[in-house]
């Protein structure tokens, strides 16, 4: 269900996915691609009724990858100077959270790359608000997938 071997998985292939994976396994969940508001992602975690799991894309140019830091630190786990995109899902939205106090990344996600982590990366507003706002055809600005129940 990748673009070619190994490579992307767009998001409206990750609805594809969850969607198929709930048909055969039989499970009550769904999928909906959209697009959405920073603002609109924040509610997401804000409603105590909303039970759903936010998937958002990021996107970038060659040399262009933006920053995503773990936990508090200051070391960026995101350095490549190829273009790409990478999907995560969102956690947290904390306008007091800072990265060593010494920039604020207000923006936390579940990110698949470290096993078993015990803190969430996070990001500056303005790079997350450029790589999740970056424009691509068919996908358009600020991409959203969101698995929820059906029952």
């Amino acid at each position: 269900m990748r673009i070619a071997p190994d490579w992307a998985v767009t998001p409206r292939m990750q609805v594809r996915i969850v969607k198929y994976i709930a048909e055969t396994q039989g499970l009550p969940i769904t999928a909906d691609f959209l697009r959405t508001s920073p603002l609109d992602l924040q509610n997401l975690l804000m409603d105590p009724q909303n039970e759903v799991i936010p998937i958002i894309t990021i996107l970038w140019l060659w040399g262009k990858a933006p920053p995503i830091y773990y936990g508090k630190s200051t070391h960026n786990f995101h350095k490549t100077q190829a273009a790409g995109a990478h999907s995560m899902i969102f956690a947290a939205h904390d306008p007091d959270h800072w990265a060593a106090n010494q920039f604020p990344t207000p923006w936390g996600f579940i990110n698949p790359w470290m096993k078993n982590a015990s803190q969430l990366f996070w990001m500056t507003d303005a790079d997350f608000t450029k790589a999740w706002h970056f424009w691509l055809p068919g996908m358009g600005p600020n991409p959203l997938v969101l698995i929820k129940r059906t029952v």
